[in-house]
């Protein structure tokens, strides 16, 4: 993937930083990358000016005239507006950069940072912000096929997503196991998946992260089994995998060599 567009969209690095000199220091070496640059002198402006969904990431002064670069980012966390941020200050010191990590900053790093630093910190920032916008659309998918699903259904597939065999449900529940089977059948239809293993990672994609706890390595043991396609309520024995349905990607991207201060 190119660094600097996501889903063709071009990454804009947004610097927020009450020094001109600064911002257009900063401005220099991310156009240099090929990034699209917006610059704004407090983070009063930057509020007024930001558009959430903006491709990119924030490179953040902390004391500045106004609001401080991270209760900036405090109130964009508070609104659940999600783009990474990297910390670059004259002023750091222990707490604040704890402060800064506590509140998902990416990086925070001393004035004057060595470019090198800066643009791998920033790379960083793109990867993790387009795996946030993964998971933001396969956990949407998810939620759109989860909608299909009759109460019933959802009863048996929070049982099944924790690792429960048919019988289990069966008892849990105090119904059939022949209705354990249909109903899942049918929740393994409406969700286009063919195993267990595909629908955990698929409720794990879709933010269930409370019930993605079973093993999703192999097919299920004991009852679980049985193919359900013979079940007239599940369609076609060759209907689509699940990957058709969502990528297989979107997890946090491995961190560069280079580490937090």
């Amino acid at each position: 993937m190119n660094d600097q567009m996501l889903n063709g969209n071009r990454a804009t690095i947004f610097i927020v930083d009450d020094d001109p000199a600064v911002r257009d220091s900063i401005s220099e070496i991310v156009r240099a990358e090929n990034y699209d640059v917006g610059h704004f002198e407090s983070a009063e402006h930057f509020l007024r000016e930001f558009r959430p969904g903006s491709v990119g990431c924030l490179v953040l002064d902390v004391r500045m005239s106004g609001m401080d670069g991270i209760t900036l980012y405090e109130k964009l966390v508070a609104h659940e507006i999600e783009i990474p941020a990297i910390v670059v200050t004259g002023h750091g010191d222990v707490p604040m950069s704890v402060r800064a990590m506590k509140n998902g900053v990416v990086d925070f790093l001393e004035k004057p940072c060595q470019p090198e630093k800066l643009i791998t910190a920033i790379r960083y920032a793109i990867e993790l912000d387009e795996a946030q916008r993964l998971r933001r659309r396969q956990r949407d998918v998810f939620e759109s096929l989860k909608a299909k699903l009759t109460e019933d259904e959802l009863s048996v597939i929070e049982q099944i997503v924790a690792g429960k065999t048919n019988k289990d449900i069966a008892a849990m529940l105090d119904i059939s196991l022949r209705t354990v089977q249909f109903r899942r059948a049918s929740i393994m239809k409406k969700l286009n998946v063919e195993t267990r293993a595909d629908l955990v990672e698929l409720a794990h994609q879709g933010g269930w992260h409370s019930f993605a706890t079973s093993d999703v390595s192999g097919v299920p043991a004991g009852s679980d089994t049985q193919d359900y396609r013979h079940l007239s309520v599940h369609g076609s024995q060759n209907g689509p995998n699940k990957s058709h349905t969502l990528q297989r990607a979107g997890q946090t991207p491995a961190r560069s060599e280079h580490r937090p201060m």
